[in-house]
């Protein structure tokens, strides 16, 4: 067992995803509900922390906030100071406390959460590439709107990004129920609902901006901020929402009524304010005022997209943030038409650039009218959006940044015909794209820097002392608990949140444990003497140390006594041991080979009497001695229940006596059973045997090689004749001086 002990000094960095393929929205929203600077870090409340994690990338941006001149005059709408609208700044969360997220270090600039601030979570890629439509979600009034990513090396578009429509929302609301003119609407604002069947004066609802205003006043034709104005009564046209450029003026009152030019006014434009590094969404359109159900509403502005890459692919792909043009045009007896709303902004901090690409921010159209009932106001033309980049545009990457036209009238006959009927295009862009190339960051200051050390992986039982900071004003582990040091006995991510000074910062560490590795000497064992027991290591072992210090993988074992074997695999240790003894033999000796005479047997082989021994015989007897009658191979097995020994013997047999020999002279075949037939008679077994007759004429007449036959007066089938015959006998015996050879030869007499 160890005790590992880490108690570095390292900044947490920001880990980045290797290759991959993106589509559809990839960020995550919350709402802002409160903002904290400590010294040295920020506390975020958001509505929602479930999408979040410590070590993810955000974004805070503020959305609107802006303060305007609320007068119900010519200067309604005027942009009176941004405030904190349309400041942003990355950072890295440290931790994240029910539904607090703290931020790495101090925010760089001002914000205010009444300014519908929200947090964006931001992926951040190694590198990337765009497999299908890349968006964001809507803006819904209080998330939404942007797509922000990060990409360490290269973007590739294979599809285009779009964020069109995705800004400021337009007007959607005319309540608006009678049909006279609009002497008495000559207001810059008006309730955005009013009582009763009737109301000689009001306006349609404005489109959204950067700033927020009561209900009280968000319809008619004073534009809000960057939002379009609504139409005024009767039936004039919603003005263009705006975002680098101004939105376009929406068309005048109903032909017959006094011509007032009340149509809704374009939102304001925003050129400096892109300057000072700010960035919006492309304002709404203005609605144009309604009363017979035939008008039309103001539209969505342009999203915002922010993207940091060092190599941007283009593959002739789209970046779009454009303002929505108003596709219905007014039919029928005459409605007001809305405004298009304004395009959006890129904001591309893209170092290198590959292959074509273009990119638009371009404002939407007002509406167009075509109705059967006189001329009324068409919709205002929505302003140009912004592009801002870290550098210049090199030739390959194409840009367009143009305002909205203006509503046409397009129905014939009538003196409007073919005009815009007092409504404007948004306003032409003042000049080109900008180069920016600042990154906010939320600001590292004086934060105690430490780190728990790097991932690492221990073996089974061993413990990791986890160490923060000397001297810290307090400390906060993942399990709650407050001391300065964590022991670690299990795997597990460990996190540590440090204040120190007023200052925050945290670090966190992975920690895994090996299995340890196995090692299996097997059983404790026994032996029999003069036996070899190989013992073997793992083979996928890093090294190995045997109890006598010998470092091979494998031992021979020939002595009783304990072994052991400790490995070593990846750092991490196994062992094992095992006992082996060694038993005693059984002796057992029948002896050599051994030739004895015949007349010795039975034969006693004799395997000994050890004490718990058990015996076996090659004939499956199991006395402790065998007695033999017959020449052959013999052999025992004695067993002591643990140890097996054996031995074999051959006995071979031999005649031990002098042998004497006869052959009769004369001999009748006459089957009477007297000497009927010659032959060679011995105490002996004769081998090598060769008997011959001829008769007197030197004829073979018989022939034996087995001593055992004899001659019974036959020449072939036919009986011999009395008379003298000669024989040849050869043979061997085996006699007590060895094997000797002999011949015997003379006549014998048959007789009839």
């Amino acid at each position: 067992m160890r005790l590992v002990i880490l108690s570095f000094c390292l900044l947490l960095s920001q880990a980045a995803f290797a290759q991959t393929n993106i589509q559809g929205v990839i960020n995550d929203y919350a709402v802002v509900t409160d903002l904290e600077l400590f010294d040295c870090s920020t506390r975020i409340a958001v509505a929602d922390v479930s999408a979040f994690s410590p070590g993810d990338r955000v974004l805070l941006i503020q959305m609107k906030g802006a303060s305007i001149d609320s007068t119900d005059t010519a200067n309604f709408g005027d942009i009176l100071n941004l405030n904190g609208s349309g400041n942003w700044e990355f950072g890295d969360i440290t931790q994240i406390t029910g539904n607090n997220i703290i931020l790495n270090g101090l925010l760089q600039r001002s914000y205010e959460v009444s300014g519908r601030c929200q947090l964006i979570r931001v992926p951040v890629y190694a590198d990337a590439t765009v497999v299908g439509p890349l968006t964001a979600l809507d803006w819904n009034g209080s998330t939404g709107g942007v797509l922000v990513f990060w990409v360490e090396n290269t973007l590739t578009l294979n599809a285009e990004i779009n964020l069109n429509g995705k800004g400021f929302r337009g007007g959607a609301i005319s309540n608006n129920p009678d049909g006279g003119c609009g002497l008495g609407s000559p207001g810059y604002f008006y309730p955005l609902v009013q009582p009763g069947p009737s109301w000689p004066s009001g306006g349609a609802e404005k489109g959204e901006g950067i700033a927020e205003i009561s209900a009280n006043k968000r319809a008619g034709r004073g534009p809000l901020a960057t939002g379009g104005g609504g139409g005024n009564k009767h039936n004039t046209g919603g003005g263009g929402g705006s975002n680098f450029s101004a939105g376009g003026k929406g068309g005048n009152e109903l032909q017959g009524c006094t011509i007032q030019q009340r149509g809704g006014i374009g939102g304001n434009q925003l050129f400096s304010a892109y300057q000072d590094d700010r960035l919006f969404l492309g304002g709404g359109g203005g609605c144009g005022d309604d009363n017979n159900g035939v008008g039309s509403i103001g539209e969505d502005g342009g999203g915002l997209l922010m993207v940091v890459a060092n190599t941007l692919v283009g593959n002739g792909q789209n970046i779009l943030a454009n303002g929505n043009t108003q596709n219905n045009p007014g039919t029928g007896i005459a409605d007001g038409a809305g405004g298009g709303g304004a395009g959006g902004a890129l904001w591309l901090q893209v170092e290198n650039y590959t292959g074509t690409v273009s990119l638009q921010a371009n404002g939407g159209d007002g509406g167009d009218q075509q109705p059967t009932f006189g001329c009324v106001g068409p919709g205002g033309g929505g302003g140009a959006g912004a592009l801002v980049t870290s550098g210049p545009l090199p030739a390959n990457v194409n840009w367009e940044l143009l305002p909205g036209e203006a509503g046409i009238f397009t129905a014939a006959g009538t003196a409007c015909t073919g005009t815009t009927y007092g409504a404007e295009p948004g306003a032409l862009i003042p000049f080109s794209y900008l180069n920016a190339n600042n990154i906010y960051f939320v600001e590292n200051l004086n934060n105690p820097d430490f780190s728990l050390g790097p991932d690492t992986t221990l073996c089974a039982g061993e413990f990791l002392q986890l160490t923060g900071p000397l001297n810290a004003d307090s400390y906060l582990w993942q399990d709650g608990s407050m001391n300065p040091d964590f022991l670690v006995s299990s795997a597990g991510t460990y996190w540590l949140g440090v204040i120190q000074d007023g200052c925050f910062t945290s670090d966190s560490i992975l920690v895994s444990y090996l299995n340890p590795p196995t090692v299996d000497l097997g059983p404790d064992t026994t032996l029999c003497a003069g036996e070899l027991l190989f013992l073997n290591g793992p083979p996928e072992a890093d090294s190995y140390l045997w109890q006598d210090g010998s470092t091979e993988s494998d031992l021979s074992v020939s002595t009783s006594g304990v072994y052991s074997l400790t490995i070593d695999l990846d750092g991490c240790f196994g062992a094992d041991t095992i006992q082996v003894d060694f038993a005693s033999s059984v002796s057992v000796d029948l002896g050599l080979d051994t030739l004895i005479c015949r007349d010795e047997l039975p034969f006693l082989l004799y395997a000994g009497a050890s004490a718990g021994a058990s015996y076996l015989w090659q004939d499956g007897s199991t006395d402790n001695s065998f007695s033999v009658i017959t020449e052959g191979t013999y052999w025992v097995e004695v067993s002591n229940m643990e140890c097996l020994s054996s031995d074999t013997i051959t006995v071979s047999l031999r005649n031990c006596v002098d042998c004497n020999f006869f052959v009769p002279n004369v001999f009748s075949p006459d089957d009477d059973g007297i000497n009927d037939q010659f032959q060679l008679f011995s105490n002996c077994v004769p081998f090598d045997f060769d008997m011959q007759i001829y008769d007197r004429w030197g004829e073979l007449v018989y022939h034996t090689s087995n001593p055992a036959d004899s001659w019974k007066g036959y020449m072939g089938s036919k009986r011999a004749g009395a008379g003298v015959y000669v024989y040849l006998i050869d043979f061997k015996v085996s006699e007590t001086d060895g094997v000797n050879s002999y011949q015997l030869s003379g006549d014998v007499t048959l007789m009839r």
